[in-house]
């Protein structure tokens, strides 16, 4: 997932269009995300096997925002502004349904933070262990320099 955060359009995530009353919007993220996997993977520089298929909006007891899958599965799921650990854990209880649902082995909650929002110090609850939380600190200009993950698990 690192490498794919410079392929993140800052200008299109924080877009007039697109943009929420105080973050910018979940879905724009999602997609620049995608957009972003769909960019390394055919070169093989982000994993050894080139054959990943990347999907989006998976449609399988819910709306699962990415699938890689060859073979193996990895997936994720976006949230944005999700300040409290119980918004954490009712992320983790949702993201768990949809890895379930897919066959995944491994599951990403991406929780984007817009500057100037506090979260929880312990955002990392123990609940649905499958499901790794990746924080992403996001000033509203949104450049790779300024993404700083915090991760669980």
């Amino acid at each position: 997932m690192k490498q794919a955060l410079p392929y993140i359009d800052g200008d299109i995530i924080d877009s007039p269009f697109t943009r929420n009353c105080h973050s910018p919007s979940e879905c724009s993220f999602q997609a620049e995300l995608y957009c972003g996997f769909r960019s390394i993977l055919p070169h093989g520089s982000m994993i050894e096997c080139t054959q990943y298929r990347v999907h989006f909006e998976v449609r399988s007891s819910g709306c699962l925002n990415i699938l890689l899958a060859n073979g193996k599965r990895f997936s994720y799921e976006c949230k944005v502004n999700k300040l409290q650990t119980t918004e954490i854990i009712d992320g983790k209880k949702q993201a768990n349904k949809y890895r379930k649902a897919v066959k995944a082995e491994e599951m990403c909650l991406v929780n984007f933070i817009p500057e100037g929002h506090q979260m929880d110090e312990e955002m990392f609850p123990s609940e649905y262990p499958k499901v790794h939380v990746i924080s992403f600190m996001i000033d509203s200009v949104l450049n790779s320099s300024c993404v700083q993950p915090r991760t669980s698990g």
